[in-house]
């Protein structure tokens, strides 16, 4: 056989033996059952996933027909990167001493921002939006105990 896409060759390899080794890990947790998940169910779906992404991958990079050259495919851009992996880092530093609301909003105005046809009043809009559904699901409907402000800790219920 004959690789053609050594990226998708290269990724598949990667999504795989995770997937893989997230299933030979997980039989160490109590599975449970589709009704009563145990704390081994959801992370075994999601490495059988991750296993199934990676064999695809890997199995579609064998028989690609080989139709994109090099100079195709786009480069690494930083920007982004730097940006959406920022606001990530940003958001887990700022969640205990501002709450789940600011956090929630910082992160999403931030990783919009990647975007090269970025436009700031659709981002404050979004992150608005997307900060509300946050509180609303996390705090209200599944009633996690999280600080929506600094010194206002809301439990849900």
């Amino acid at each position: 056989m004959k690789v053609r896409e050594k990226r998708d060759l290269g990724s598949g390899m990667l999504f795989l033996g995770f997937g893989v080794a997230g299933i030979l890990l997980s039989p160490s947790y109590q599975m449970g059952t589709a009704a009563r998940m145990g704390p081994g169910y959801f992370p075994f779906l999601v490495s059988l996933s991750l296993a199934a992404v990676g064999l695809v991958l890997s199995l579609r990079s064998l028989r690609a027909s080989g139709a994109l050259k090099a100079e195709s495919t786009p480069g690494l851009r930083l920007r982004p990167l730097v940006l959406v992996l920022g606001s990530v880092f940003l958001f887990g530093l700022l969640l205990r001493p501002m709450g789940l609301l600011l956090p929630s909003f910082i992160l999403v105005f931030i990783s919009s921002m990647a975007h090269r046809k970025w436009r700031p009043r659709e981002s404050l809009a979004i992150a608005a939006v997307l900060s509300m559904l946050v509180i609303a699901l996390f705090v209200y409907a599944l009633g996690m105990p999280l600080a929506v402000w600094p010194s206002l800790s809301v439990r849900g219920g």
